[in-house]
């Protein structure tokens, strides 16, 4: 039962992004009117993120084993939580936790996350399973972050804020409104594949090794064609991570030389994505953003065509702590019975104005479990 609107003005957002690879946690405070990130915590999932992976690209489990991988992950979020807690001025009133992706195909989407656990634990109340209204009005469920970004990233003019997390999506803001919101292609599923599979480590850090490598025209000019292809008005998901171009160039390129043909054909599909939508200035978050090569060609890439990217460190939000404050954010609007999402962004029929699943804690003696 959603409750009585009402306006937290301390809230938690919880993100595990498709690459599985760890919680962030953010805390935003509305203390000054606009919401701002004043801590963040981040949680490596290590083996768990190799098991909930594993499961992303078509790994049987039995329901058992399921069941206990989302109880670790559940348990992992309360870790980092209390870490964070532990250091706030004080309590924070909601905690938004978005869950691990383990399946998305529209309309079909699971999130998995045991929200009860993490309201009991903490007794607060929980908000998630923030895609499943959109998804009923025959949306796309995603991307979520417009609304958040709108807030997170003010000014005027045409501009982009880009996440480089497993896929790319990009939300564009014109002056004080959205103006778009889409997925464009595969991003760090591709590179993090290629430091597999050429490397033997789950990333290529810093983008060091890409950095000694020049990029090959052929294998450019074939993933430019496949992540083109991609980005045709619909959120991405399982079986989109673009791996059969790492399977066709294995036998053929060396490390150095593989990593950097992905990095060229990445900037030249998102910077000319970007000129096409006339923007000017664009913010870029997510763990692409700590690629230091990568920012390097994107920035060249982007100069040229007189845009200005920047880390999103420069907005003054760092690069790993926007999607966890996007959550809060959300979190809230679900608090205040506002929409998380718009029809000209996901294609639902609607903007759903109740979203997502609540997780209460059990009332204390004295209390109605009303906030």
């Amino acid at each position: 039962m959603l409750p009585t609107p009402w306006h937290p003005q301390l809230v938690i957002g919880c993100m595990s992004g498709t690459s599985c690879d760890g919680i962030d946690a953010v805390a935003v405070s509305w203390a000054a009117g606009r919401p701002r990130a004043i801590a963040a915590r981040s949680l490596d999932l290590g083996a768990l993120g190799n098991e909930l992976y594993g499961i992303t690209q078509g790994q049987a489990r039995p329901v058992a084993q399921l069941c206990a991988l989302i109880h670790e992950l559940s348990e992992a979020h309360c870790r980092v939580l209390a870490e964070l807690i532990a250091e706030l001025p004080q309590v924070p009133e909601l905690i938004c936790v978005h869950g691990q992706t383990l399946y998305h195909a529209p309309p079909h989407s699971w999130q998995a996350i045991n929200m009860s656990l993490i309201a009991e634990r903490f007794a607060l109340p929980v908000v998630g399973d923030l895609r499943a209204a959109d998804l009923a009005q025959g949306g796309q469920g995603a991307p979520l972050s417009p609304l958040g970004d709108l807030q997170l990233y003010p000014g005027s003019g045409r501009r982009a804020v880009i996440n480089l997390g497993g896929f790319c999506n990009i939300t564009i803001l014109d002056h004080d409104q959205v103006a778009a919101g889409y997925d464009l292609c595969a991003a760090n599923h591709l590179l993090n594949a290629a430091a597999r599979s050429w490397l033997g480590l789950p990333f290529d850090r810093d983008g060091a090794v890409a950095a000694q490598g020049q990029p090959d025209a052929a294998a450019v000019a074939d993933l430019q064609q496949r992540l083109a292809a991609q980005s045709q008005g619909r959120s991405l998901g399982s079986g989109d991570e673009a791996l059969a171009w790492v399977e066709r160039w294995r036998p053929q390129l060396g490390p150095a030389v593989a990593l950097a043909s992905i990095q060229a054909a990445l900037s030249q599909v998102l910077i000319r994505n970007l000129q096409g939508r006339g923007v000017g200035q664009a913010w870029l978050a997510g763990g692409g953003a700590l690629n230091l090569s990568l920012l390097s060609r994107l920035r060249r890439a982007a100069a040229a065509q007189g845009i200005s990217l920047e880390s999103s460190e420069a907005a003054g939000l760092p690069p790993m702590w926007r999607e966890g404050a996007i959550m809060a954010i959300l979190g809230r609007r679900c608090a205040q019975g506002l929409p998380i999402t718009l029809s000209a962004v996901t294609g639902c029929r609607r903007a759903p104005a109740v979203s997502g699943i609540w997780a209460w804690p059990r009332p204390q003696a004295g209390e109605d479990g009303q906030p």
